[in-house]
């Protein structure tokens, strides 16, 4: 995310870029068409503008404005409806300050992604409320890319994961990352991250000669007695059965 103050021209200037933008206009006026959709830019009313999306504008007299370029970022949240189509909304004091804070201090963000992250959040938050209300549905649109966990999960088996982390990740609450996992695979995320270790020992010790305590290792268990116990309690039969059969 990248603020910046933008003097306008006078005159007509069209562009299109590959990010999107959020737009405040803090003085004198100035005429928007974004794809089609026209509107007079003031001191009240700003837009958004999303990626690729053509878009003319003419300043009049000293017509500034507070520009945000956003890149295409996937919070899975509301607020990735925001960047759906072109959008004008009434615009405010208090929003406007807050744009200008985070542009003071945006050059502490640079070595923090995860800061960069959470507060382009807040901004998003904050202008969503302006544009639905005050009190949005709580319902999330969008769902959580499960492919995307599932190859994280794989490259970090012999890591410690939790729950936390990957929340984190998908950039909301343990609980609400929780209950929004379960709905969409039928396992919670501790299940769904024991049977991707389970299996993942199960293909080793088939296709290996690997000892099971280095296996155990690799994905993630603390002692060869854990791995035998979780996968006797999964498969049904113990590790040393499977490797013996497999012989």
């Amino acid at each position: 995310m990248q603020i910046r103050d933008v003097h306008l021209p006078n005159h007509c200037h069209s562009h299109s870029h590959d990010f999107h933008q959020i737009i405040f206009h803090t003085h004198d006026e100035a005429l928007f068409d974004i794809n089609g959709c026209r509107d007079t830019m003031n001191m009240h009313k700003g837009c958004i503008i999303p990626t690729t999306d053509k878009h003319c504008y003419k300043g009049y007299g000293d017509s500034r404005q507070v520009i945000i370029d956003l890149p295409i970022l996937n919070f899975h949240t509301r607020v990735d409806t925001l960047f759906d189509k072109p959008c004008y909304f009434k615009s405010d004091q208090n929003l406007i300050d807050l744009v200008r804070c985070i542009k003071n201090e945006q050059d502490n963000f640079e070595h923090f992604p995860e800061a960069h992250l959470n507060i382009s959040m807040g901004l998003l938050a904050s202008l969503y409320c302006r544009i639905y209300g005050s009190a949005p549905n709580t319902t999330f649109f969008k769902r959580l890319n499960i492919e995307l966990i599932e190859r994280f999960v794989e490259h970090h088996l012999a890591a410690k994961i939790s729950v936390a982390q990957l929340a984190d990740m998908n950039h909301m609450s343990r609980g609400h990352f929780n209950e929004l996992f379960t709905k969409q695979t039928g396992l919670s995320p501790y299940q769904f991250i024991l049977k991707k270790r389970l299996t993942v020992a199960h293909e080793l010790i088939v296709s290996t000669r690997k000892p099971l305590s280095l296996i155990a290792q690799n994905v993630g268990f603390s002692s060869q007695s854990a791995l035998t116990h979780a996968f006797t309690k999964h498969f049904g039969y113990a590790p040393r059965q499977l490797r013996t059969v497999s012989c």
